[in-house]
């Protein structure tokens, strides 16, 4: 055994300073690290389970001296994470937030809860995958009965789009009869878009022709 005890292997490994520190002077990741029993632990987190005992969960190891590897016990007490930010912040050690510039700060009207989400939130958006028409379309196909896994498979979305899109225009999504409407829109649609609203693109199962395929489309 290289140490006697725990107490005589931190007295070995530390260095006293003038102030009163017990600095480790082995390896150091900003804290003192060691390996105890196969496990890599930091030094004062070892130094206060040897002379206190255990750590209680949730718990940190916190420095008065505000020297990371020091690992002197009287140096050392316990507090929680909100405990540390107060002592950083007593301390100067957290850097101050710069705040925002006043003309970029959105405000009144423009701000986001007055807005729903912002200026570039759904079909205002230039990355937005469903147009007014889209929607519209969508929204009275569930009204028809049209299943919301065939919907999402025609406009290439997730069901769960379709879901959230049905919940925010207050439309329900238990299935009904088709209705002669929804199929003459439906036509339509195909008629004027048939590459996004097409039963063979969407029934193609090979992925290289469907990677092609929206690829063109993007263009």
């Amino acid at each position: 055994m290289k140490y006697p005890s725990n107490k005589d292997r931190i007295l070995k490994r530390t260095t006293l300073t003038a102030a009163g520190c017990m600095e480790w002077n082995g390896y150091c990741e900003r804290y003192g690290v060691l390996a105890v029993d196969g496990k890599t632990v930091k030094a004062h987190r070892f130094a206060w389970e040897t002379f206190y005992g255990p750590i209680p969960a949730g718990m940190m190891v916190l420095h008065k001296c505000d020297n990371p590897p020091c690992c002197n016990p009287d140096h050392l007490f316990l507090g929680t994470q909100k405990d540390n930010m107060r002592d950083a912040k007593a301390k100067g050690r957290l850097k101050p937030i710069p705040p925002c510039p006043s003309d970029r700060r959105p405000r009144g009207e423009s701000h986001w809860t007055k807005t729903g989400g912002g200026r570039f939130a759904g079909p205002a958006n230039n990355n937005a995958k469903l147009s007014e028409e889209d929607i519209n379309i969508i929204l009275n196909g569930r009204v028809g009965g049209v299943p919301i896994k065939r919907l999402a498979e025609d406009f290439r979305v997730c069901p769960s789009t379709i879901i959230r899109l049905c919940a925010k225009h207050g439309v329900s999504y238990k299935p009904k009869t088709w209705s002669p409407a929804l199929r003459a829109a439906q036509a339509a649609a195909t008629k004027a878009n048939p590459s996004r609203h097409s039963r063979d693109v969407r029934g193609d199962k090979n992925p290289r022709r469907i990677a092609n395929q929206r690829r063109n489309e993007r263009r």
